[in-house]
């Protein structure tokens, strides 16, 4: 299994790897111009999490936002931008056991 996490520093990469996914697997949503976009007005960090096993390959942008509590520390939420996205695929059926 590869696992890979890009961030605005490897904006290189993670274009390269969206790019490599057929064009009915993805939107706009999923592209790394528009998810770096949010960033700003969300006040959260653009982030992308490539997986690739032998059942396909797996792209899941997200924002990556701090949650302050006066109880926890160091608490995060990950989300789609606006509300849109989630995880792409190359394999129209996936098995239930990517990771294992």
């Amino acid at each position: 299994m590869i696992c890979r996490v890009f961030n605005t520093k490897k904006l290189q990469e993670w274009k390269k790897s969206y790019h490599s996914f057929p064009e009915k697997s993805k939107t706009i949503f999923h592209s790394p111009e528009y998810v770096n976009s949010w960033q700003e007005y969300e006040n959260a960090e653009a982030y992308c999490l490539y997986i690739e096993t032998d059942d396909g390959r797996f792209l899941y942008p997200f924002l990556k936002k701090e949650i302050t509590t006066k109880w926890i520390s160091s608490v995060y939420d990950i989300f789609s931008v606006y509300g849109y996205g989630g995880m792409i695929s190359d394999n129209e059926s996936p098995t239930d056991t990517i990771l294992d």
